[in-house]
């Protein structure tokens, strides 16, 4: 008995570890550009591995997508996506955080609620990234 609970809390800390933090996600939405800006490097704890870059046309949008994983140093576990969004067309680039898949349904909600700041009441600008989300993820 006291080896199944051992196993089940060691599963549970794991699946809970794997979570993006509110901490986090505000590190992936703007404290990394802004970092990055100034020429600060990463923050203490973290590093990101390139994920590569991917073009796409959806609905009119020439979209060019990088992805930068967050991870932690310390046990090199996933912490979240940096995405970057580059519209041709436009030529400008928006800056998302995507949490890691475990992560609290209250951070997942901010990430579309960002997309639908940058995007308002263009669904396809809207579709158009998720679309892109989605590519990145298979």
């Amino acid at each position: 008995m006291k080896k199944l609970f051992l196993l089940l809390f060691i599963l549970g800390s794991g699946f809970a570890y794997s979570q993006t933090t509110q901490d986090e996600y505000n590190y992936l939405t703007k404290g990394w550009l802004s970092m990055q800006q100034q020429g600060m490097g990463m923050k203490a704890g973290y590093a990101t591995n390139d994920k590569g870059k991917y073009t796409l046309e959806y609905g009119g949008y020439n979209l060019e997508v990088s992805v930068l994983n967050l991870t932690r140093t310390a046990d090199n576990s996933n912490a979240g996506y940096i995405v970057m969004v580059h519209d041709t067309k436009k030529n400008n680039t928006q800056y998302f955080g995507v949490p890691s898949k475990n992560s609290d349904q209250g951070i997942w909600n901010q990430m579309i609620a960002a997309i639908r700041a940058v995007y308002g009441k263009d669904q396809t600008g809207f579709e158009a990234v998720m679309y892109a989300f989605m590519h990145i993820a298979g």
